[in-house]
């Protein structure tokens, strides 16, 4: 009996609160009303809820300024930092629009634009730009070096700043030599496509692109 007491007035004391707290609810905001009812759910309080965000809001200032400070360090603005971060490059790779770093393959050969691109004919001062390609092409790129008895040594995606039918482009491969049999191909429509290679030098591999895309450097042995 004294335990059917004693849980008749938690339960009592239970519904008074929840009344208490339903009655205060009232002059709440939507908002607050959200809040207050996510607490509920998570099983913490509104308090404590804020003072979590506080803490992570203090955190985030934190490593801002930590940020800031390293690149202020080393002479590299903040915002380039960010603006790498954002293409998911390495702050080297960012300033020289190049690529040397890709995910899946072990030995990478820099790839950037080496020289003026001849566009239709016409030789030109823009830039193209050299951005990692997104990982799921890494994979396809690498059974397709495997097909061509091959290496794969870079993965790209060239991006262009116009349109073009054809396009002369002088990459930089610091590393090539012009003893190397050095294949390009391209990602169209679900297939590797082979690009006319019209040069490889030392450091340089020229070649002729038909669209902006996707490419693997392939070392043919």
């Amino acid at each position: 009996m004294k335990m059917k007491k004693l849980l008749a007035l938690v339960l009592a004391g239970t519904m008074m609160a929840s009344l208490s707290m339903v009655a205060s609810a009232s002059t709440l905001s939507e908002e607050e009303l959200e809040e207050l009812s996510e607490s509920f759910v998570s099983g913490s309080s509104v308090s404590e809820n804020s003072v979590a965000k506080s803490e992570n809001e203090a955190r985030a200032d934190r490593e801002a300024k930590a940020e800031a400070l390293a690149a202020e360090a080393i002479g590299i603005p903040l915002s380039t930092i960010y603006a790498a971060r954002a293409e998911d490059k390495e702050i080297g790779e960012y300033i020289s629009n190049s690529v040397y770093k890709v995910a899946g393959i072990d030995v990478v050969t820099p790839v950037a634009q080496g020289g003026d691109v001849i566009v239709d004919g016409e030789k030109t001062n823009i830039t193209f730009t050299i951005d990692k390609p997104y990982y799921a092409y890494v994979k396809p790129a690498l059974a397709q070096a495997a097909a061509v008895g091959g290496t794969a040594i870079n993965v790209v995606d060239v991006k262009a700043p116009v349109r073009f039918s054809n396009a002369v482009v002088n990459f930089y491969t610091p590393g090539v030599t012009a003893d190397q049999n050095i294949q390009i191909f391209q990602y169209v429509n679900g297939t590797w496509a082979s690009v006319t290679v019209n040069e490889v030098r030392e450091d340089h591999v020229v070649a002729n692109l038909t669209a902006p895309g996707v490419l693997v450097f392939v070392n043919v042995q």
